[in-house]
């Protein structure tokens, strides 16, 4: 069995007979087949890149996050004390305020 040399073929793709060194003549053969070649290996990435991405998801490897324990909440009663104790003073300066009225001063004295 023969063993290709990978290296000539690449070359043969890459390469056109007859091209001008200096880049001056027009050639669209060349330009194409450029695009062409790009477009294809950026296409072969993105797969790669897809298929790499969709096993990591499928694994959960992909994102590291913790895991969470169900543990019940802590209650804090202290602090369920003063919120109520504030709550009471509001309604209790809110219902001053509702009796009293509130004494605007004029701004043009």
């Amino acid at each position: 069995m023969l063993k290709k040399n990978w290296s000539k073929e690449i070359k043969k793709i890459l390469t056109t007979k007859g091209v001008d060194s200096h880049k001056m003549e027009i050639t669209p053969f060349r330009d194409w087949k450029k695009i062409a070649t790009y477009s294809f290996v950026g296409l072969i990435l993105s797969l790669g890149v897809n298929i790499y991405m969709s096993f990591q998801i499928n694994d959960e490897s992909f994102f590291s996050a913790e895991k969470i324990t169900n543990e019940g909440a802590i209650f804090n009663s202290n602090s369920l004390s003063e919120v109520l104790e504030d709550i009471e003073n509001r309604e209790q300066n809110f219902e001053k305020i509702k009796k009293e009225g509130i004494s605007v001063l004029d701004p043009s004295l």
